[in-house]
């Protein structure tokens, strides 16, 4: 195809996904990252795919704070709580992304600055209705 991506997602819906998942990735690398050094970069990819579009968005950290990466999607949980933060960030994403029939997972690996968190996103194609 041309590598255009259609989703069926509400567009509003969308806005505050994609905020709210570089939010997330902004606060781990401000509050993670040692003040004597300029932040890491926040990536964020599309990838088209026959039957869904992939979403990524990364972020690299040093050692972050121990955490079990699969309670990050669960209300209440952050990290920053010394910092006011609620931990309803991912919580909002996880429902979004299953109200839509989409899928999320969170992939951690080593990384030259320390660990790198990305929050893989997939959404379903739209199907069309078949031609009889």
């Amino acid at each position: 195809g041309d590598g255009s991506c259609e989703v069926a997602i509400d567009s509003e819906q969308l806005n505050v996904l994609i905020i709210e998942l570089i939010v997330n990735a902004q606060n781990a690398l401000l509050y993670e990252w040692p003040q004597d050094l300029p932040p890491g970069p926040i990536s964020a990819f599309i990838r088209a795919g026959e039957n869904s579009c992939v979403m990524l968005i990364s972020n690299e950290v040093p050692e972050p704070r121990a955490l079990d990466i699969s309670s990050l999607f669960d209300p209440f949980v952050t990290t920053n709580a010394d910092r006011k933060h609620l931990g309803l960030g991912l919580t909002v994403c996880w429902a979004i992304l299953k109200r839509f029939d989409c899928t999320v997972r969170i992939i951690e690996q080593p990384s030259v600055a320390g660990r790198s968190f990305t929050v893989e996103a997939t959404f379903p194609r739209p199907t069309l209705p078949k031609e009889e």
